[in-house]
């Protein structure tokens, strides 16, 4: 999800992401969700703050499929 918004969401010079979840609750689900952006010099949050939700409600929506990859073993885990 990071990677994304720093490749997507041009002014973003960092991102960081955490999302915790709660056991018996779905993983698309998470109980909290935070994003954390550091702006590239010019940057403004009211110019990344849409892209960033936009990106990160389509993550979550893509979240059970990530897990289904990973559990049949289709993605490395390093």
């Amino acid at each position: 999800m990071a990677h994304h918004i720093y490749t997507a969401v041009e002014g973003v010079a960092e991102v960081s992401v955490w999302l915790c979840s709660q056991i018996g609750q779905p993983v698309d689900r998470p109980w909290v969700t935070a994003v954390q952006v550091l702006l590239a010099p010019g940057g403004h949050m009211a110019d990344v703050e849409a892209p960033i939700r936009e990106i990160m409600q389509a993550e979550l929506a893509g979240l059970p499929s990530f897990v289904a990859q990973l559990t049949r073993g289709a993605l490395p885990v390093w």
